[in-house]
């Protein structure tokens, strides 16, 4: 249920040394402000009342694409001022903390003087598990929904780019389906670098391009897996079947294609008969070429990876009932 009354944030002083991300005490970023709203060319005040169809007739159309995957596209120049407002928040933030396998945050300094927001997080030095079963925190996809994602769209029923959309709209008053409508399915880990993956789709796309990430188009406050309960009308089926193309962004370790939901992906995007292009943060990197290429030799659908071990059965059973089932996906 919506939030009636979202909070806006009070509006802090201009400066010309703040930078998008930063705050004056250095702890987190701030959300729905003049400085956000600035940024992002957005009108923060008026999302609720555009997502519900309200504020003027070019977002009467919100309530319907609440209900249409393919309708939580963002475009590549939101994603790139997203990466600017957040990009030293998230490197400090993940400079300074250890995480665990279940993900819990743990601070390396004492005192933290990061912002933890709804977390609680543990010193390393004090109440945490061996040393050995955390591993240096990276800024990847996994801390943007934890950091900014999650907390941004709490009261909204709707993912950020909905969100967003909303809010751009009733700024801009322009047709809310050339921010919505998604063209270009985006295929990926949430282990690689958010740096690098808004990185390549900036270089390889146009600014207004409208792109389908997932992370992004959910909400992360839902009951994700519920909607994910039939595979081929699953949100991602759906958005992938209006979409032109996939792009397949990974990293030079190509984990990527080790990933059980990019494997699912992949395997729709023959069923339709999709454009299906893998993409690299250096195309011009021959050595991570190689790489790409000895995975992609080695696929095993059966092995692949997935937090959820029953997401992987799903995608496994949806694969074998398709035409030449598991040994053909490995072959394509």
């Amino acid at each position: 249920m919506a939030d009636p009354n979202p909070k806006r944030l009070p509006s802090r002083k201009p400066s010309g040394e703040w930078k998008p991300g930063v705050l004056e005490d250095g702890l987190g970023v701030t959300v729905f402000d003049k400085a956000f709203d600035d940024h992002f060319q957005i009108n923060s005040d008026l999302i609720e009342q555009a997502l519900q169809g309200g504020f003027h007739e070019c977002c009467a159309s919100f309530p319907e694409k609440k209900q249409q995957p393919e309708a939580w596209g963002m475009r590549v120049d939101f994603l790139w001022k997203l990466w600017l407002y957040v990009k030293e928040d998230l490197a400090g933030y993940s400079a300074a903390h250890k995480v665990d396998k279940d993900g819990e945050h743990y601070c390396i300094v004492s005192p933290c003087l990061w912002s933890h927001g709804e977390r609680t997080c543990a010193s390393a030095a004090s109440g945490a598990p061996s040393s050995r079963h955390l591993r240096q925190m990276h800024g990847d996809m996994h801390l943007v929904v934890q950091r900014y994602v999650m907390p941004w769209t709490r009261g909204f029923d709707a993912g950020l780019a909905l969100v967003l959309n909303a809010g751009s709209i009733a700024w801009s008053r322009k047709c809310a389906d050339l921010f919505c409508m998604a063209t270009t399915f985006v295929s990926h880990s949430w282990s690689e670098a958010f740096e690098d993956f808004a990185q390549t789709l900036f270089r390889l796309l146009d600014a207004q391009a409208v792109v389908w990430i997932c992370s992004f188009a959910l909400w992360q406050h839902g009951d994700v897996s519920a909607s994910l309960s039939s595979l081929d009308r699953c949100p991602f089926a759906v958005s992938m079947r209006a979409a032109h193309r996939v792009l397949v962004l990974t990293d030079n370790s190509a984990e990527t294609l080790e990933r059980c939901w990019v494997v699912f992906e992949a395997a729709l995007a023959h069923e339709l008969r999709k454009d299906y292009n893998i993409c690299l943060p250096d195309d011009g990197d021959a050595e991570c070429w190689n790489i790409v290429g000895r995975k992609l030799e080695r696929v095993d659908v059966e092995a692949c990876k997935a937090t959820n071990e029953k997401d992987k059965q799903e995608i496994l059973a949806y694969i074998r009932r398709q035409t030449g089932g598991i040994s053909e996906l490995n072959r394509s």
